[in-house]
């Protein structure tokens, strides 16, 4: 897995169909904010905020697991003026892990170059004198977006039981979010392991689906774990694009399933997809993109 993300630059990845700022993006980032009760628009957050003394509003962080450039995070949290950021990431170049040092970097987000198995260790395990980092405690919400499948399978009830413990009691279990009824502290953004509708060949859905955990371990690691109220969603969107670009996207390995191929075996795939593949007269492609939402609350 390092090396496929070692092989990328941020432009690469910023470049490609579902992560460039584009309509995808939105769709993304409003569900986003629906989960985690996060404000959508300046003219929201300035109606929350006058609902109370601005100095005496409690603010909150996002802690971004896997949250690569932050420029997700950075779309997410720009209008919620009371919402800070930390994205983890083990990736991260030493231009974005140094960005804090950066007097024209957002003040609003931090990066700290670190494994979500950081989290696996408890309070207790530490020691009463041994203080933890300032990003592994104090946090509100926690946002996994595409990454969870990396996780070692042995050790992920152990990092969500971590994130658990570490969430903040004060303002998770008296949120003042706009819409506190259906808003969650914890969020993860994956995808179906079998009920794909992407166009790819039979060797890359077999990977896939090897890799891809089901939404049933998932939130049952979410329980063992301590966390309540755990359900999820599948929300769909109508991907278009030409299929010149969703086939440069696979020979680019964008995603680590086309890792496990070598250039040859995915030159192969490609012209198969360009043979079987429904193309209009602009020569776009149409596809779902299935996300699923599996929201918790501490």
């Amino acid at each position: 897995m390092e090396t496929h993300y070692n092989s990328h630059s941020a432009s690469s990845y910023e470049s490609a169909f579902f992560y460039s700022e584009d309509e995808y993006m939105k769709f993304l980032c409003e569900r986003t904010r629906d989960k985690l009760g996060i404000s959508s628009s300046v003219e929201d957050n300035k109606e929350e905020t006058n609902k109370n003394d601005v100095q005496n509003a409690p603010r909150r962080r996002l802690l971004d697991i896997g949250g690569g450039t932050g420029n997700f995070t950075r779309m997410l949290t720009k209008n919620d003026s009371l919402l800070d950021a930390a994205i983890i990431d083990p990736f991260l170049s030493s231009s974005i892990a140094d960005a804090d040092d950066d007097e024209e970097s957002d003040p609003k987000m931090r990066f700290v170059k670190a494994g979500a198995e950081e989290f696996k260790s408890s309070p207790d395990s530490r020691g009463t004198g041994d203080l933890l980092p300032w990003w592994r405690a104090n946090y509100d919400l926690v946002l996994l977006k595409e990454v969870v499948h990396h996780l070692p399978l042995s050790d992920r009830v152990d990092i969500f039981r971590g994130i658990h413990g570490l969430v903040d009691d004060r303002i998770s279990s008296a949120s003042t979010t706009l819409d506190d009824a259906s808003s969650s502290s914890f969020l993860i953004i994956t995808r179906p392991a079998r009920d794909i509708d992407y166009p790819l060949w039979p060797a890359a859905l077999e990977v896939w689906a090897q890799n891809q955990p089901s939404v049933e371990s998932l939130e049952e690691d979410l329980i063992a774990a301590g966390f309540q109220n755990v359900s999820h969603t599948i929300e769909v969107y109508e991907c278009e694009t030409e299929l010149a670009r969703w086939l440069d996207m696979i020979q680019q390995r964008f995603w680590s399933t086309f890792s496990e191929f070598t250039d040859l075996e995915l030159k192969e795939a490609c012209d198969q997809i360009a043979r079987v593949v429904v193309v209009d007269e602009a020569g776009k492609i149409k596809f779902e993109d299935r996300l699923v939402f599996i929201t918790a609350c501490k």
